[in-house]
């Protein structure tokens, strides 16, 4: 198998990879996906760390095959360096004038750095840390309520961490599809979560009772099975009833021995915080 399939098997995220061996999350793509390693790490040392990380979850490392340098999967070929010596670090950028810069209002080079971590995406440390706050809840299955004024970015933090997960094997993201967010029923959730799990082209039952067995099968059988993640997530919180909120509780409870089968991302504006059936993420 080669090392994308083994981090897929040892069920690690580029962000717990990354923190396991204190390698940026973008750093851990591109030696996954293209065999680029950062000059400042190293390719040996970079191996050691991956390795290291993959072993502690029972991954041989011997029957992995790693990318090579500058590999691109899809188009076959290698990217050919200016010398053989020479490091991404040590190649000329794109220089703009200042005047450029201050016509389109930019106070940087836009092309001067990479991006290595939240704090290059998001403004302000806050917003990174929400970003990796959603993550946290992914991971461990958590109940995360993001609460902020309209404007604030929830959305586009939690944009950035859908992309992520949209094209991770080991996630599946649920999101019911309701035009009216007022009229969002726990019915909605419900054949979100089938839908999720089992396929847009799922039988779901129209008895209430059945229906909801049909879902607690379908996560217990998630997780003993692929172990997918499983993730609701609702934008637009604030609209939900208590009802929907009470069903919330109820699906984030569902579990196998002590391992919770479902997360929960709500987004919402600040009437979110005030409802008494919504928790701080755990």
């Amino acid at each position: 198998m080669n090392l994308k399939e083994a981090v897929l098997r040892a069920h690690l995220s580029y962000r717990v990879l990354a923190r396991e061996t204190s390698i940026s999350s973008s750093a851990i793509h591109r030696i996954v996906n293209f065999g680029e390693y950062p000059a400042r790490i190293g390719e040996e040392d970079a191996r050691r760390r991956i390795s290291a990380a993959l072993e502690r979850r029972s991954i041989s490392v011997d029957d992995v095959r790693w990318p090579g340098r500058g590999y691109r999967p899809g188009l076959g070929v290698r990217l050919q360096r200016a010398s053989e010596s020479e490091s991404t670090e040590g190649i000329d950028l794109m220089q703009i004038d200042r005047g450029v810069l201050q016509h389109f209002g930019l106070k940087t080079n836009p092309f001067e750095n990479d991006v290595e971590t939240d704090d290059d995406v998001f403004p302000n440390k806050a917003q990174a840390q929400v970003a990796a706050a959603i993550r946290d809840a992914i991971e461990e299955r958590g109940f995360l309520a993001v609460v902020a004024p309209s404007g604030a970015g929830k959305t586009t933090i939690w944009d950035g961490v859908e992309s992520e997960y949209g094209r991770r094997d080991d996630t599946v993201i649920c999101k019911p599809k309701v035009m009216s967010k007022e009229k969002l029923s726990p019915d909605h959730i419900t054949r979100a979560l089938i839908f999720g799990l089992l396929g847009e082209d799922a039988r779901i039952y129209r008895e209430g009772e059945t229906r909801g067995r049909q879902l607690s099968a379908a996560l217990c059988s998630n997780r003993m099975t692929s172990d997918r993640k499983a993730v609701l997530f609702i934008d637009d919180a604030h609209f939900c009833s208590r009802s929907v909120l009470r069903q919330l509780k109820t699906f984030y409870e569902e579990k196998i021995g002590r391992h919770r089968l479902l997360s929960i991302i709500l987004v919402g504006l600040d009437d979110l915080k005030g409802h008494r059936h919504v928790q701080r993420g755990r």
